[in-house]
C-alpha cells in the first residue's frame, strides 16, 4: 500500500489497505494504522466519505487504547477531511477538538499542524483576526521546531485571510 501511494496509485493503495485490513485479527493498535492510511488513500482518490468514514473508526480505536496524541492527530485528519467533503461544521468541530486535545501534550508539531488547520478554517469563514492569530501560534512553534512543512503549513490560513480581505 505504501509503494502503490508513494507511486501515486492511489485507487491501487485502497485495495491494499483493504486486503490488509481483512487479515490484520485483533490487534487494534495495527487495524488502526492500516484504518489511517486507508482514509488518506481514500481522500486522495476522491472518495471522501469513506476516508472520514475510515479515519472515524481508526479515532475510535485510538481512543478505546488511550493513545491522546493520535487522537488529536486524527481529529486534525477529519477536520481536513470534512472540508474537503464540504462539512464545514464537522470540520470545525474536528479542529477545535484537535486543539483541545493536543494543547495537553508534548506534541508541540501536532499542535501546530492543528492551529495551522483552524487558521485556514477561521480564514475561510471569514474570520481573519482568528485566522492570524492561530496561524502566528502555529508558526511559533514552527520556528521554535525548525520545521519548514509546518511553517509553510501554517502561513497558509494567514495568507487566504489575506486574500479574502483584498491583499493580493
Amino acid at each position: 500500500a505504501a509503494e502503490a501511494s508513494r507511486s501515486g496509485a492511489h485507487r491501487e493503495a485502497v485495495a491494499f489497505y483493504e486486503t490488509a485490513l481483512r487479515h490484520t485479527g485483533a490487534d487494534a493498535a495495527t487495524c488502526a494504522t492500516l484504518l489511517e492510511g486507508l482514509s488518506t488513500e481514500l481522500y486522495l482518490a476522491d472518495r471522501l466519505r469513506d476516508s472520514i468514514t475510515a479515519r472515524q473508526r481508526a479515532l475510535e480505536m485510538r481512543q478505546r487504547s488511550g493513545d491522546v496524541v493520535a487522537v488529536g492527530i486524527g481529529h486534525t485528519a477529519l477536520a481536513h477531511f470534512a472540508w474537503g467533503a464540504a462539512e464545514r461544521a464537522l470540520a470545525e468541530r474536528h479542529a477545535r477538538s484537535a486543539i483541545e486535545i493536543l494543547a495537553g501534550t508534548d506534541d508541540r508539531r501536532a499542535l501546530g499542524f492543528a492551529l495551522a488547520w483552524h487558521a485556514f478554517l477561521a480564514a475561510w469563514r471569514g474570520d481573519a483576526a482568528e485566522a492570524r492569530r492561530a496561524g502566528a501560534q502555529a508558526a511559533e512553534i514552527a520556528d521554535e521546531l525548525g520545521d519548514d512543512v509546518l511553517r509553510s503549513t501554517a502561513s497558509i490560513g494567514v495568507a487566504v485571510s489575506r486574500l479574502l480581505e483584498g491583499d493580493t
